[in-house]
């Protein structure tokens, strides 16, 4: 079964394309099946000589095919058009395909291509929901995990390296893995794409989602193709509930690779990703409002709210969506909500993009990692941050370099560290001791994950790449830390 699903995927694969593309004009067309030719042999060629079940395989690609191909042709050819034109144009090309389809096969052959469509949907549920409870979307990075109420936890969004049409488009497919039963399970899919998105649990216990980046294309006046990037304003809304998804008012700005904080007021803060101004998101009146501006325009940073109820943001990058490097910051700043004011405070010692912030148990702020300055080598160290006298301090070195990694606070008051730098060395800093000291390593090396902290202690390790080129983890796409005996089990293989 394991072999018969991968041909079976790559199969369906390349007759969905193809159907889908034949109202596409014809340079679209066959560039998109082109790309869909390439990546499918690349995936069945790594899935045979790297000794990754076919299964797996398979499942990467039927995680792309429903929703994905549609979403990414969609976006290309609305050439920079908004999210709602994209969906109108991909409800157009369906009913295109079909009526090119009809004109071609008649009657006998659509109702033929019907039952292979009957048929797909029965393998897709053994082989992308199959009883062995992995991810649904196993090719996921730079994606969220957000904690629910319930103890379950929902994954949204992120990449794949399966790009079928703009590269690095975004994933509008969601799913929530359940630790009491160690299955994973999809919801339905949000109303537009999103990575380098934001995620937050409100009060209610609903999530909100916002922003992110997406690719479109555009031609310039030499009619060539160009790939562009652009923020997202779009918000849409979780309901655990009902598993389903909801709009949201739009942002006041597009942003992508900014940070969500909730404040102690229930309000949720939004900064960075495109320009200096803030925005404050009222899920009670279901508004977004202006929160300010801060000293400087940041992305890759990372914000945590204080116990005095304001918001420090820290670090990151000084050039947002656009060419040219990013040049990492030292620069910190404290967001009052009370004042709705931005005032700074004492730079870091060193400057950091793409770092960590924890709020430990005492209330300081432990920072790792991140790529520096100069030719952007991801940092050892790590420093901690005092907010009651607004002064940092060193917390000596990490094991390893890393950049792209996860903190996550355990239970006990430490802080556990996995990832990063494509290695699968993970560690734990010990605040009492001030000291580091390594834990047992994943089972896959990893950057651009996620690691939740479980209701039981446990921590949810989930998607990410093998390297920085966005090489697919070639198994293993979640599993889980157990701190009280410094183990790894696979997430699918945990069962209570």
């Amino acid at each position: 079964m394991n072999t018969l699903s991968l041909v079976f995927a790559t199969a369906v694969a390349r007759w969905w394309v193809h159907f889908y593309t034949l109202g596409v004009p014809s340079t679209e067309r066959d560039t998109t099946r082109a790309e869909v030719d390439s990546d499918l042999w690349e995936e069945e060629r790594h899935a045979r000589q790297s000794g990754t079940r076919p299964v797996e395989t398979a499942r990467q690609i039927f995680g792309r095919l429903v929703l994905s191909i549609p979403t990414d042709v969609a976006w290309r050819l609305s050439s920079g058009g908004t999210e709602r034109q994209a969906a109108r144009l991909g409800f157009s090309m369906l009913k295109m395909g079909g009526s090119a389809t009809y004109r071609s096969l008649g009657s006998t052959g659509v109702a033929v291509l019907a039952l292979v469509g009957v048929i797909s949907v029965a393998v897709w549920v053994n082989v992308a929901l199959g009883p062995d409870g992995q991810m649904a979307q196993p090719v996921r990075y730079h994606h969220t995990a957000t904690l629910l109420n319930d103890g379950r936890v929902l994954v949204t969004g992120g990449q794949t390296v399966l790009t079928y049409g703009p590269p690095a488009s975004g994933l509008v497919s969601s799913e929530i893995y359940d630790p009491s039963t160690g299955h994973w399970s999809t919801t339905g899919p949000m109303g537009a794409p999103h990575r380098f998105h934001g995620a937050i649990l409100l009060e209610d216990g609903r999530v909100l989602v916002s922003g992110g980046l997406t690719h479109r294309s555009r031609r310039d006046a030499c009619c060539a193709d160009l790939e562009y990037v652009f923020s997202l304003a779009s918000a849409e809304i979780f309901d655990p509930s009902t598993e389903t998804w909801s709009s949201a008012v739009e942002m006041l700005e597009a942003k992508g690779r900014h940070t969500l904080t909730q404040l102690q007021n229930g309000t949720v803060l939004a900064i960075g990703g495109a320009g200096t101004s803030a925005q404050l998101y009222d899920p009670t009146a279901r508004t977004w409002e202006s929160g300010g501006d801060s000293q400087i325009e940041r992305d890759f940073h990372t914000a945590v709210g204080l116990e005095n109820g304001t918001a420090l943001v820290i670090g990151g990058g000084d050039l947002v969506v656009g060419g040219g490097p990013h040049e990492a910051l030292d620069l910190a700043e404290v967001y009052d909500p009370l004042a709705g004011s931005w005032s700074p405070t004492d730079s870091m010692m060193e400057k950091r993009r793409k770092p960590t912030a924890t709020v430990m148990g005492d209330g300081r702020i432990l920072v790792t990692g991140g790529s520096g300055e100069g030719n952007g080598a991801p940092l050892a160290t790590a420093e901690i941050y005092d907010p009651w006298s607004g002064t940092w301090s060193s917390a000596g070195e990490m094991m390893l370099p890393r950049e792209l990694h996860t903190a996550t606070l355990l239970k006990d008051g430490r802080v556990f560290i996995a990832g990063g730098s494509s290695n699968k060395i993970t560690e734990i800093y010990d605040p009492a001791r001030r000291r580091w000291s390594r834990a047992a390593s994943m089972s896959e090396p990893r950057r651009a994950q996620t690691a939740t902290l479980l209701k039981d202690g446990r921590v949810l390790v989930a998607g990410g790449t093998t390297g920085s080129n966005g090489k697919p983890l070639p198994s293993n796409p979640a599993e889980i830390y157990d701190p009280s005996t410094d183990t790894w089990a696979m997430a699918a293989a945990v069962a209570h």
